[in-house]
């Protein structure tokens, strides 16, 4: 499909140029090759066209390295509509069209889209390449309670769950409350317990002497040294707060050996200084998870151990 004058293009849209339906906007000359786009800038031309500046993309939607910010000088129809948060689109696999609810620009430049189906179900990692445009929607959606952008009377199963807390919850039989304590006993052993339940579980350890330990707002997991594990809300991999730096203003770190709990990855991508801080609500943790540079096996590991490193 191409675009037409309602499909008016900005920056950050992503689009792919028709062999032989450009010019350069240096040399004016006619270019015989078909590429993509990503616009950092659009401006109407002289003759009714449009000029844009943008990086050049590989066939996979990753920035082409090497490679200066491109000018070219496009006529109507000479592109492909650009798709972008609320439109509808086709995806392969999938027998219904679903609406893009988020994009996410990973470390190396591809873009994945968060697609959420007529059902209520929002899945993710779909890369905005593979992707074919439908419609777009008549007005920008807006955020939602599940952090991400579609129209606020569409059902979305992930707005029903957006406020839960996302730290560990309560070991206690039958309970599942978010747990406030974690019992860290000799033998290596760790329970999570909620307020009514703390005493509950310290006899199901069976130890007496386990010592329990305040759990800060995201925590997902504690080690048996008392280090609580949580997942940055910024870029989606595995922060930590040690047993010493509990007391301090800001207790989450990168890894064992970070002293600044910078988030490199939030601060390459917004040019902002930005420390870690852990997603404390299952909206925050799944946004945070979709977005990470290196997909939802952030959770797995830290940012000093994520492979995408190398691509920064």
């Amino acid at each position: 499909m191409t675009s037409t004058d309602v499909y008016g293009l900005r920056p950050g849209d992503r689009i792919t140029v028709s062999p032989g339906a450009a010019t350069s906007g240096h040399t004016h000359r006619a270019l015989t090759a078909g590429f993509a786009l990503d616009i950092t800038a659009a401006r109407p031309d002289h003759h009714g066209a449009i000029e844009v500046y943008g990086v050049e993309l590989t066939t996979r939607g990753a920035w082409r390295r090497g490679v200066p910010i491109r000018s070219v000088i496009l006529s109507p129809g000479a592109y492909s509509i650009p798709i972008r948060v609320g439109d509808s689109v086709a995806a392969a696999g999938t027998s219904d069209g679903a609406t893009v609810a988020a994009v996410h620009v990973r470390a190396d430049g591809t873009a994945m889209a968060d697609l959420l189906f007529p059902e209520g179900d929002t899945r993710c990692g779909y890369n905005l390449v593979d992707l074919q445009h439908r419609s777009r929607a008549a007005q920008e959606p807006t955020r939602q309670r599940c952090l991400r952008a579609h129209a606020p009377q569409v059902y979305c199963q992930r707005c029903q769950d957006a406020d839960e807390a996302a730290t560990m919850q309560c070991d206690a039989e039958g309970c599942s409350d978010t747990a406030v304590n974690a019992l860290l006993t000799r033998r290596g052993h760790v329970l999570g317990a909620c307020a009514a339940h703390t005493e509950q579980v310290h006899r199901i350890l069976q130890d007496h002497a386990a010592t329990a330990i305040a759990l800060h707002a995201g925590t997902r997991e504690c080690y048996a040294d008392g280090t609580q594990v949580a997942i940055c809300r910024h870029c989606g991999h595995q922060i930590y707060a040690y047993p010493a730096l509990a007391a301090a203003r800001r207790p989450w770190r990168g890894h064992q050996w970070d002293e600044t709990g910078r988030c490199g990855v939030a601060e390459d991508r917004t040019r902002i200084r930005t420390r870690h801080a852990p997603a404390e609500t299952c909206a925050e943790l799944d946004v945070a998870l979709a977005g990470a540079s290196c997909g939802p096996t952030a959770e797995q590991h830290s940012e000093l151990d994520c492979p995408t490193r190398n691509l920064r």
